[in-house]
C-alpha cells in the first residue's frame, strides 16, 4: 500500500507520504514530487531517454529520504524529465542505492526550488507504516 497527499503549508506544501515498506515510501514521497511539479498524466507508452544511478549515505532514514528526493529534483531539473524509480535498495538504514529513468516533458506546471529537511521525520503509525512529512520549498 502507497499513498500520498498533498497539504498546504505557509509559503512552502508538504508532503505527507505513508507506505507499508520502507522503499514503497520513498516512491510515494516521489510521486507527490513529481505532482507538485507536473500536474498532469504522464503520457502513455513514452520511452525515458536517460536513466541515473545514485547511491547516497546519510545521517539517519530520515535525511536519506530528504537527500534520496534533492537528488530526484536535480536530476528532473538536469534533464527536463519526471522521475520514475527503477529500484531503490537499502543496505542499511543510511545507506540508499537507486536508479531514476526520466520521461521528457516539455516543461514544469510549478517549480520547487527545494526539498527540506525542516520537520522530516520517518516514524512507524498506529497502523504499522512507515509515515512521513517533506516540506517542499516552492
Amino acid at each position: 500500500m502507497q499513498k500520498y497527499k498533498l497539504l498546504s503549508h505557509t509559503a512552502d506544501l508538504i508532503i505527507h507520504s505513508e507506505s507499508d515498506s520502507l522503499a514503497g515510501l520513498f516512491a510515494s514521497a516521489l510521486d507527490g514530487l513529481c505532482k507538485v511539479m507536473f500536474h498532469n498524466d504522464l503520457p502513455e507508452n513514452v520511452v525515458s531517454h536517460v536513466s541515473e544511478e545514485f547511491n547516497i549515505k546519510s545521517i539517519d532514514c530520515s535525511a536519506l529520504i530528504v537527500d534520496f528526493l534533492s537528488d530526484a529534483l536535480s536530476f528532473m531539473h538536469s534533464y527536463n524529465v519526471i522521475a520514475i524509480p527503477d529500484g531503490i535498495n537499502f543496505p542499511n538504514d543510511k545507506n540508499c542505492i537507486f536508479k531514476l529513468s526520466g520521461i521528457p516533458v516539455d516543461g514544469f506546471d510549478d517549480d520547487v526550488k527545494a526539498v527540506t529537511y525542516h520537520g522530516a521525520e520517518i516514524i512507524r503509525n498506529d497502523n504499522g507504516n512507515f509515515e512521513v512529512n517533506i516540506i517542499l520549498d516552492i
